[in-house]
């Protein structure tokens, strides 16, 4: 049984159709990248299946069960987790208070598993998050997301206001939390990055999946070529 799937997915948002019929599949520890220049849709994909915006048409099962209308409360206990764009973090509370609430749901407070994950938060614990790097910032995001021990995460804008040097460091850890049995979708400006990390991309433009596949098809596909890479 696969992890996610996303059946003609639409979205109508201030009278706009801002996605048209997408369908996505994700197996069970799959990294997949969704890609597609700005206002193409994917923020508006990953508040969809986290379930903080309605959607028009179409399905989204998880598990094999059907989630579409279920609130964002009830996903994040179906084991759906989010890391949104931007910091994503409390920034008058600590470390150690971001990534706690990231547990609530579960009534976790043991942090010792994604401290390992994260070794660069430790010295970090008892500093308040909005006194941190960029980098940590991102960091701390990562750790509250995976405080609920979710089996799907997804992560907008992986890259977003960080160095090429500490969006790196934050890729690699991807497969390390895949290895955990964690299934990924990744919205990812820097096309050469999210290819080097999934299994499997779509591209989205204006609302719609246009082409999908793996890294090797993509590459392979002179549409995909010519617009997303000459000239990068």
């Amino acid at each position: 049984m696969q992890k996610l799937v996303v059946e003609d997915l639409g979205v109508v948002l201030g009278g706009k159709e801002v996605l048209k019929s997408v369908s996505i599949q994700l197996q069970h520890i799959d990294i997949v990248g969704v890609v597609g220049a700005n206002g193409a849709g994917k923020t508006t994909l990953l508040n969809a299946l986290a379930g903080l915006i309605p959607v028009a048409q179409g399905r989204v099962y998880l598990d094999g069960n059907d989630v579409t209308h279920t609130s964002p409360d009830e996903r994040l206990r179906r084991s759906i987790s989010y890391v949104p764009d931007g910091s994503g973090v409390f920034s008058t509370l600590t470390v150690r208070e971001n990534l706690i609430l990231g547990g609530h749901i579960r009534q976790s407070t043991e942090i010792d598993s994604v401290l390992s994950l994260l070794p660069d938060l430790v010295d970090c614990l008892d500093r308040f998050a909005g006194s941190l790097t960029a980098f940590q910032r991102r960091q701390c995001a990562f750790g509250r997301a995976l405080m609920s021990q979710p089996s799907l995460l997804m992560v907008d804008e992986l890259s977003l206001g960080l160095s090429p040097i500490s969006a790196d460091a934050l890729a690699r850890l991807l497969p390390d939390i895949a290895a955990h049995g964690v299934a990924i979708i990744v919205v990812e400006q820097d096309i050469d990055r999210v290819l080097s990390l999934v299994d499997r991309a779509y591209v989205l433009e204006s609302g719609t999946v246009t082409i999908e596949g793996t890294p090797g098809e993509l590459l392979s596909s002179r549409g995909f070529v010519e617009r997303y890479l000459w000239g990068s």
